[in-house]
């Protein structure tokens, strides 16, 4: 039977304590018989190779496996463009080696899809990096609510903020569609395929599960973690917001990181035109890098101050 999911993993030297408990969290998914795991070593070491093998025969006992490998290591674009490739779901989940998902995600994204949706997200954890403690919570209903009001104009959310989505499970024929990942950026790839996901449709096509199902570790190997890489992410984004909104015609010359947002801790950027004139989203307090409160209205709970 074909997969219905694919759990899509890239690896480049990770360490096992973390891809032990990346793998398990996957095979105690609650969904069964209809999920296959794609691994892509990105030019490992080959005796982590080796290691990695050994590991996967292990959890070929418990579900189906592909494996794929390079020997050069060329990116985690190249590694997802490539496990994508391999993969014969009808959905994509991108899953980092280093991080968790909760039991019941995939069985709940894939309920929640209808015709219209592109990509399913959810609320996630940030976690310390033995796992234990919490950072923070990242609360994504009112991104959900922006996105359903803003869309296709200057104030969508998509242009002013970013790392909203983790989990991120995708179609897999509409992820082809766009040509995969870009490979010319290095870092900020991601944003790039939000941004030219939504534009798929003049509808909102982009849906949330408003519950924490994937947890994200704070590992000190990661890029937000290097600076000189962190800056260089940060300008790329900048960019891919500048050709977003190029794109749809908005007279947008500039975008510029302002930082992270409370209560939700997700980072934004204000917009500028070609006068030089701040495109002000409504929903944003630029002075006190806040999200208005009257946008949360409607929610049971405002998400509270990151940790």
């Amino acid at each position: 039977m074909r997969p219905l999911v694919s759990i899509i993993v890239p690896v480049y030297n990770t360490p096992f304590t973390y891809v032990r408990e990346c793998l398990s969290s996957v095979v105690a998914q609650t969904l069964r018989g209809v999920v296959e795991l794609v691994v892509f070593d990105d030019g490992s070491t080959p005796e982590y190779k080796r290691q990695l093998k050994h590991l996967l025969n292990e959890v070929e006992h418990e579900m189906s496996v592909l494996f794929g490998k390079t020997e050069e290591n060329r990116g985690l674009c190249h590694a997802r463009n490539d496990a994508v490739r391999m993969a014969s779901g009808e959905y994509v989940l991108f899953l980092d080696s280093d991080d968790v998902l909760d039991p019941t995600i995939v069985e709940k994204c894939v309920k929640a899809f209808t015709d219209e949706i592109v990509l399913m997200y959810t609320n996630h954890i940030k976690v310390s990096v033995d796992g234990k403690s919490v950072i923070h919570q990242r609360d994504k209903r009112v991104y959900q609510g922006l996105l359903r009001q803003f869309k296709g104009t200057v104030f969508d959310p998509l242009l002013h903020c970013t790392f909203i989505f983790h989990c991120q499970v995708i179609r897999r024929s509409e992820f082809l569609k766009l040509g995969g990942l870009r490979t010319d950026l290095g870092y900020g790839d991601e944003v790039d395929m939000h941004l030219r996901l939504s534009e798929l449709s003049p509808a909102v096509n982009f849906a949330l599960i408003p519950e924490t199902l994937y947890y994200y570790r704070d590992n000190p190997d990661s890029i937000v973690n290097k600076p000189d890489l962190y800056v260089r992410l940060i300008e790329n984004i900048e960019r891919i917001i500048v050709e977003a909104a190029q794109r749809r015609e908005f007279d947008v010359q500039r975008a510029k990181r302002i930082g992270r947002a409370l209560p939700t801790h997700a980072a934004h950027y204000v917009l500028l035109n070609s006068d030089g004139a701040r495109i002000e989203a409504p929903y944003f307090d630029y002075e006190t890098c806040r999200l208005k409160p009257e946008y949360f209205s409607g929610l049971d709970t405002v998400p509270e101050h990151p940790k």
